[in-house]
């Protein structure tokens, strides 16, 4: 980590949870699972161009989330997501998913 400036390792040990873990982040990437869903996202018309995903957060990598690939300015579109992609309770519900759920006692009243 020589070639990492004093500033940002500053920044990094004040905010370890908004520096992405890159040997964290690897590891993950390794895993079929979210290359599965990134391919299912993207297949089923979600804007994701921007979005670096998975990445892994904090000292441990004990955070798993999305990264931005470039820089991004106010009004700039992140990720869209169409409405045949939206999960809610009732959905869930009668879904395979949905028995684990109600075991759990989770209704949706």
């Amino acid at each position: 980590m020589d070639h990492i400036s004093r500033e940002v390792k500053e920044y990094a040990s004040l905010h370890p949870f908004n520096i992405i873990n890159v040997e964290a982040t690897q590891k993950i990437r390794e895993d079929k699972r979210y290359a599965d869903l990134w391919t299912w996202g993207k297949e089923q018309g979600a804007y994701l161009d921007k979005i670096d995903y998975p990445c892994k957060f904090g000292p441990n990598g004990e955070l798993l989330g999305v990264g931005l690939k470039e820089d991004v300015h106010e009004g700039d579109i992140l990720m869209s997501v169409p409405c045949s992609m939206r999960q809610d309770l009732k959905k869930i519900l009668s879904s395979e998913l949905g028995t684990h759920i109600k075991a759990l006692g989770i209704t949706d009243d």
